[in-house]
């Protein structure tokens, strides 16, 4: 033994590799047929065909008329219209009054700067 073969050696006999199996690592390149162009070129010619039957076919649009709804804004229950008017009426009050207590803030923390 010369130290590279291993104890398997003898019991795994060597095959010889096949025909048909490539290396993975090989790009596999397939020729274009004939039959596969010959076909595209058919299937173009058929839609050139068909595009002018449909441009020779073509009949004249009708104008279509859209009518147009105008949206009609819903009237609001009288009760709503009184809460909405009272809740403008309490934010307009509670705006006031915050002011009020912001300029007493200033004046009693510009009165405290005066006496330290």
């Amino acid at each position: 033994m010369s130290g590279f073969e291993d104890d398997f050696g003898e019991m795994v006999e060597p095959s010889q590799a096949r025909e048909d199996v490539t290396d993975l690592l090989e790009p596999t390149v397939e020729p274009i047929e004939d039959a596969t162009t010959d076909l595209l070129l058919q299937e173009e010619e058929q839609v050139e065909e068909s595009d002018i039957k449909i441009e020779t076919e073509a009949e004249p649009q009708e104008e279509t008329k859209i009518a147009v709804e105008e949206k009609k804004e819903k009237e609001e229950p009288a009760v709503i219209k009184e809460w909405r008017e009272k809740q403008v009426e309490l934010l307009r009050v509670k705006d006031e009054e915050e002011e009020i207590a912001r300029n007493d803030l200033k004046a009693q923390a510009a009165k405290e700067l005066t006496d330290w």
